[in-house]
């Protein structure tokens, strides 16, 4: 993602623990598709190891809303970071 943002970004994950992650885990998991859930400390814990500080973290329904920008001035400098998501 470092690379194709600069210094700020807007991102959503579904919230692990809701009735809708529950029904979309065995749905998709049927399918075969690996589904992912999170909870804010995961998002902020992932930001941080790729260069990155959470700004806002809003719950919008059943998503997690985070707003977040480099951890320098300067994104050339931050490190890259490549993680999947976790599972709930």
């Amino acid at each position: 993602m470092r690379t194709e943002v600069s210094n700020r970004f807007i991102a959503t994950f579904p919230v692990a623990g809701t009735a809708r992650a529950f029904m979309r885990r065995i749905r998709l998991g049927l399918l075969g598709c690996p589904v992912y859930f999170y909870r804010a400390q995961m998002v902020d814990q992932m930001l941080r190891e790729a260069g990155w500080r959470s700004e806002r973290v809003e719950r919008i329904g059943q998503l997690l809303r985070i707003s977040a920008a480099t951890t320098r001035g300067d994104s050339r400098g931050a490190r890259s970071c490549h993680r999947s998501g976790h599972r709930a």
